[in-house]
């Protein structure tokens, strides 16, 4: 699936808390997948990051709002639900990376960017880096 982009939480954080110092350029990125023409998917793990945060940071009407729109018939986001065999290669890189701050959230983007073979990850985090897998980052 090279043609496909995994959009990680802190894209979709960014682009919808205006507040968030990185909104345009989240908001272009955004733009640029749809110009490219790339299938967009993300993880069930990523949407509740994603939620929670957005109550955090924004607002609980904004957290709705993207719950709302996310699981709408009409986004054209494609959700990866984590089952155990995900969360398995996930505990594989949680236990190979050298930092102990990354989060298995993290660890499940790169067990679905390996697995299902996504050739693209948008994301702000610098601690994806392509060592880590078989994909460029897109910003």
């Amino acid at each position: 699936m090279p043609n496909n982009v995994f959009i990680d939480s802190n894209v979709f954080i960014a682009e919808l808390n205006k507040d968030d110092a990185l909104h345009s350029r989240a908001k272009t990125l955004l733009r640029y997948i749809e110009k490219q023409e790339l299938s967009a998917v993300t993880s069930n793990f990523v949407i509740n990051e994603v939620i929670t945060v957005l109550s955090q940071r924004a607002s609980k009407k904004a957290a709705i709002a993207f719950a709302d729109f996310i699981y709408s018939n009409d986004v054209a986001v494609d959700i990866i639900a984590i089952n155990k065999h995900i969360e398995i290669k996930a505990v594989e890189y949680l236990k190979s990376l050298k930092s102990k701050n990354v989060s298995f959230c993290d660890c499940a983007t790169l067990a679905v960017l390996d697995l299902f073979a996504i050739g693209n990850l948008a994301t702000f985090d610098k601690d994806f880096k392509p060592k880590n897998g078989n994909f460029k980052i897109i910003q």
